[in-house]
């Protein structure tokens, strides 16, 4: 009686055997646990294995993937970022981001705590107008910087303090080299 192929495979990994396909080749491992017999009738099924094998192989990734975005969908369900009036955009005259959009929408994070703005056409982060609680002051376009002298934006509501300027030192006449 002959067996299909995917009887063979169901009873080389009962055995313990691990059977792949690479390209037109059928790989098994271990070797010493197939038989004469059984190498002949894997010879003669070579083509039905190799496209079962790919059969499963596709299945499995099929099955991972949908796997993958039920997980994905429950995390954004679960999320603890929610939209700030329901996710309504909120538009000024003054453009918000460097894509030109004055229109924006705030999304709450930190359990509420704080607040995170993106750009509603290009979806840039805008910037924190709430941080743990206290309201920042956001650029406008043009600029980043905060009024206590930091800055918002990119790189967060915690900044970097912009050093002072550092006027010239004036130039000594030995500089010149004229004499």
């Amino acid at each position: 009686m002959a067996m299909l192929a995917h009887e063979i495979i169901d009873h080389l990994r009962g055995r313990g055997v691990v059977l792949a396909a690479r390209g037109d080749k059928l790989r098994f491992h271990p070797a010493h646990a197939v038989g004469e017999q059984l190498r002949a009738t894997l010879e003669t099924h070579k083509r039905e294995i190799l496209a079962e094998l790919r059969r499963r192989t596709l299945a499995k990734l099929e099955s991972d993937i949908q796997a993958e975005l039920q997980r994905e969908a429950l995390a954004v369900e679960s999320s603890p970022v929610a939209p700030v009036n329901g996710g309504d955009l909120t538009r000024t005259a003054q453009p918000v981001c460097r894509c030109g959009s004055s229109t924006w929408r705030d999304t709450l994070i930190h359990a509420g705590q704080s607040s995170r703005r993106d750009c509603a056409e290009c979806w840039r982060f805008v910037g924190f107008p709430v941080w743990y609680g206290e309201p920042l002051h956001l650029p406008r376009a043009g600029g980043k910087r905060k009024t206590n002298g930091t800055f918002a934006g990119c790189c967060g509501p915690w900044g970097t303090q912009r050093p002072p300027p550092v006027a010239p030192a004036p130039l000594r006449k030995e500089d010149h080299g004229d004499d």
